[in-house]
C-alpha cells in the first residue's frame, strides 16, 4: 500500500507540473492576444485614415478580436478545468498522504507487534522468528480449537500460580524428603505389626485372665448369694460372651418369695446386699491381705447385718479388715475400736480400745 500511494503521489505531482505547464501557456497565449488586442487597436485607428482600408482593417481587427475573445474564453475555460483539476489533485494528494500517515502507523503497530510476539515466543516457547514464520498456518476449524485449547491452558497456568525457579531444587529436596518418610512409615508400619503381635497377645492373656477371673467370681457369686438371701437365686453373667473385651456384666438377683431380676426393682437393702454378694465374691476369688470397707452395712436390718458379720468374721480368717460404721453390732464383733474425736482447739484425738473377749486375731 504503501508504494501504491508513493506512485500515486508522484502521478499527482507530474500532473501538478503539466497543469502549471499548461497555465503558463495560456498566460503567454493570453499576452498574445492582448498584443494582438492592441495591434488590432492601432490597426483600427490606422483605418480611420484611409476609409476602405479602415473599414477591412476594422472587419479583420473585429474578426481577429472575436476569435481573440474566443481563444480568450477557451483558455480561461481550460484555466478553469486546470484549476478543479488541480483542486483535485490536491486533496487527492492529501488523501494520499492521509493513507501514507495511517500506512506508516499500521506499519510502526506491526513492527511493535511483531517484536512483542518474537520476545514473547523467545520467552514461553523458546522460538526465533525464523522459526515462527516456518510454522505451518491453521484452519479457521483448527484456528478455533487452537485458541480455545490456549485459553484453557492460560487457565490451568493462572491456577498454577507464578513459576518457581528453585523448583528442580525443591523437587530433589522434597524427593529425599518422600524418601525419608517412606522409610520411616515402612519402619512404623513394622512397628505396628510388631505392637499389633505384642496387642493381640496382650488381648490374648487378658481374655484368658478375665475369663477366668470372671468364671470364679460368677461361682462365688452364687454361693454369697445364697448365703446373703437363702432360698434366693443370682447370678453374674456376661452381655456378650462371645467377645469378652468388649462385653459389659450383668447381675440378676431374685431374693426368696419375688419373682423379679432387675436390681431397680429391688429394696433399698436388698440392693446392698446384692452389692455386697458381688463385692465379697470378689474377695474370695481374689484374696488380698487387708480390706477397707466404709459403710457398707449402714442400709441393713438387724437381721441382714448378722449375715454380713459371718462373712466378715469368714474373711478375716485370712486378711486383715478395717471397717468405718456406726452399726453396734458391727462394733461388737471388732478386735480393736478406734474412736476419732474433737476436743476444743479444734484438734482430733484417736482412741483405741481392744476388745477382751476376742482373741486378737486380726480385726
Amino acid at each position: 500500500k504503501v508504494l501504491a500511494a508513493k506512485l500515486r503521489l508522484e502521478e499527482a505531482e507530474a500532473g501538478i507540473a503539466d497543469a502549471e505547464k499548461a497555465l503558463a501557456g495560456l498566460a503567454d497565449r493570453r499576452d498574445a492576444l492582448q498584443r494582438d488586442q492592441e495591434r488590432a487597436v492601432a490597426l483600427t485607428d490606422a483605418a480611420r485614415i484611409g476609409a476602405g482600408e479602415a473599414e477591412e482593417l476594422a472587419a479583420e481587427a473585429e474578426r481577429e478580436a472575436v476569435q481573440a475573445r474566443a481563444r480568450l474564453e477557451e483558455g480561461e475555460r481550460q484555466l478553469t478545468a486546470m484549476r478543479a483539476r488541480e483542486r483535485d489533485l490536491s486533496d487527492r494528494l492529501e488523501e494520499l498522504s492521509r493513507r501514507r500517515n495511517e500506512a506508516e502507523v499500521r506499519r510502526a503497530e506491526v513492527r511493535a507487534r511483531t517484536e512483542s510476539l518474537a520476545e514473547r515466543a523467545m520467552d514461553e516457547w523458546g522460538l526465533q522468528p525464523a522459526a515462527l514464520i516456518e510454522l505451518p498456518g491453521f484452519s479457521e476449524e483448527d484456528e478455533a480449537t487452537a485458541r480455545s485449547r490456549v485459553e484453557e491452558l492460560d487457565r490451568q497456568m493462572k491456577r498454577m500460580g507464578v513459576i518457581n525457579p528453585r523448583a528442580a531444587e525443591e523437587y530433589e529436596e522434597l524427593a529425599e524428603r518422600e524418601k525419608f518418610l517412606v522409610e520411616q512409615i515402612d519402619d512404623l508400619r513394622g512397628s505396628r505389626r510388631d505392637l499389633m503381635k505384642v496387642v493381640h497377645e496382650i488381648d490374648e492373656t487378658i481374655e484368658q485372665v478375665f475369663g477366668e477371673a470372671f468364671e470364679n467370681v460368677a461361682a462365688e457369686f452364687q454361693g454369697v448369694f445364697q448365703r446373703l438371701f437363702p432360698g434366693g437365686q443370682g447370678a453374674v453373667k456376661l452381655t456378650n460372651p462371645d467377645d469378652l473385651l468388649g462385653s459389659g456384666i450383668e447381675i440378676e438377683a431374685r431374693p426368696p418369695g419375688k419373682n423379679v431380676r432387675k436390681l431397680s426393682l429391688l429394696s433399698g437393702g436388698e440392693r446392698s446386699l446384692v452389692a455386697l454378694a458381688f463385692l465379697f465374691s470378689i474377695f474370695r476369688s481374689h484374696p488380698s491381705p487387708f480390706y477397707l470397707l466404709d459403710e457398707v452395712e449402714a442400709a441393713l436390718d438387724d437381721f441382714n447385718l448378722q449375715r454380713f458379720i459371718g462373712l466378715i468374721q469368714e474373711l478375716e480368717e485370712r486378711a486383715q479388715i478395717l471397717i468405718v460404721t456406726h452399726q453396734k453390732r458391727t462394733m461388737e464383733t471388732a478386735d480393736v475400736l478406734y474412736g476419732v474425736s474433737m476436743a476444743k482447739d479444734g484438734v482430733s484425738q484417736v482412741v483405741a480400745k481392744r476388745m477382751p473377749e476376742r482373741t486378737p486375731a486380726g480385726l
